[in-house]
């Protein structure tokens, strides 16, 4: 009887300390405004979860982030100062889709003039050697 009660006790501390755990978040009591903040939550990447969006995430910046983002906007803030705001603080990585500057538009261009130059180069040497003009 006495392992029963101790294996009931046991159970029961964990189940309560798994619930402590569980605490919910606060939430917008404006629908459109929460709509926003969930909107913003799939843009913002949490940088302490290896590119995670907070919206998934449950890591504690994550949750920093989620209550920071709803009381901007609570606040008035628009989606795009939020973000601003967010990258002078963390830079672009902070984003999903970062903004297109001078720092990254390489990044963005490389592969697609890749994808041009190297099959037209490919073409201008199997025609120069001779292969393209016998079709036999």
């Amino acid at each position: 009887m006495r392992s029963f009660f101790f294996i009931f006790l046991m159970f029961g501390s964990i189940c309560l300390k798994s619930a402590l755990a569980l605490t919910p978040e606060a939430h917008l009591s404006d629908e459109k405004q929460e709509q926003r903040a969930i909107n913003l939550f799939k843009e913002i990447r949490c940088i302490s979860c290896g590119g995670q969006v907070i919206e998934s995430s449950n890591s504690t910046f994550s949750a920093q982030m989620r209550e920071l983002v709803r009381q901007e906007i609570a606040d008035g803030v628009s989606d795009e100062q939020i973000k601003l705001q967010l990258r002078e603080k963390f830079g672009d990585d902070i984003l999903v889709s970062p903004p297109l500057t001078n720092h990254n538009i390489w990044l963005w261009l490389l592969p697609i003039i890749l994808a041009v130059i190297i099959p037209l180069h490919a073409v201008k040497g199997w025609t120069r050697s001779g292969r393209g003009s016998s079709l036999s």
